[in-house]
C-alpha cells in the first residue's frame, strides 16, 4: 500500500492480488471532478457542507507499480505495510461506493482519474487528509495529528520495518507551490504533522483541501 501525498490533496494505492494497482481519494465533487476552483467558491467549499466526491484510478499491466511511482516521482510517496485482510475489506468497501454512483461518473483527463459523488459531504473539517486517515486507521495504522493538513511523516519504529522497501531516504524542501516535497519510503520532511504506528487500530485525534 502506498500514501501519495500530493501536497493539498492525499490519495492511496493499493495493489490488487494479480500485481496490479488501484488508487483512491476523496475531495469535493465541483471542486476537484468538475475543476471548478474559482476563488469566490473557496468560502462555501471550505465552510459549508458541499457534495462529495470519490476519485479512483486503475494501474493496469505489468509494470504497474513502477508505471504509479514514476508518475509521482519527486512527490512524498510512503509504502506502508499492512494486513491483506485489512486492506481487501477497505478496499471492497470503496468499490462498492464507487459502484453504487457509476451512471454518474465524470472523467476527468486532467487529473487522470474517475469521479463519482459520495455521500460523505466536504468541509474544511472533513477533507481528504481526514478520510485518508480514517482509511489508514481501518487498515490498522495509529495516526496523530489533526489530519487537517497533507504533512505525513512515519514514525520510527515503522520507518525501520525490515517489510518496508526503502527507495530514498533523502528529505527535500517545500516546492514553491507550497506542496510537501520529500522521499520514497523514509522520513518525509522535517515540517509534518502525523506519525504512523503499525499494529494498533485506533488513532487519536490527529494541508489540503
Amino acid at each position: 500500500m502506498y500514501l501519495l501525498d500530493l501536497g493539498r490533496h492525499t490519495r492511496l494505492a493499493f495493489e490488487q492480488a494479480d500485481g496490479t494497482f488501484i488508487e483512491y481519494g476523496y475531495g469535493e465533487w465541483r471542486w476537484y471532478a468538475g475543476m471548478e476552483t474559482q476563488w469566490w467558491r473557496v468560502p462555501a467549499v471550505l465552510f459549508w457542507p458541499t457534495q462529495g466526491t470519490l476519485a479512483r484510478r486503475e494501474w493496469l499491466g505489468r509494470r504497474a507499480e513502477a508505471r504509479l511511482l514514476e508518475e509521482h516521482a519527486g512527490l512524498v510517496v510512503l509504502e506502508l505495510p499492512a494486513e491483506k485482510r485489512k486492506v481487501a475489506a477497505l478496499v471492497a468497501d470503496l468499490d462498492a461506493a464507487f459502484e453504487r454512483r457509476f451512471a454518474e461518473l465524470h472523467r476527468n483527463h486532467v487529473y487522470q482519474l474517475d469521479f463519482v459523488p459520495y455521500d460523505r459531504p466536504y468541509t474544511l473539517f472533513s477533507n481528504s487528509n481526514h478520510v485518508v486517515k480514517e482509511w489508514l486507521q481501518r487498515t490498522g495504522y495509529t495516526v496523530r495529528g489533526t489530519g487537517m493538513f497533507a504533512e505525513w511523516r512515519l514514525a520510527s519504529s515503522l520507518a525501520n520495518d525490515p517489510r518496508r522497501k526503502s527507495v530514498s531516504e533523502s528529505a527535500q524542501p517545500p516546492a514553491p507551490d507550497g506542496s510537501v516535497r520529500g522521499c520514497r519510503g523514509g522520513t518525509t520532511s522535517s515540517n509534518t504533522s502525523k506519525d504512523f504506528q503499525a499494529g494498533s487500530t485506533a488513532g487519536s485525534p490527529g494541508r489540503g483541501t
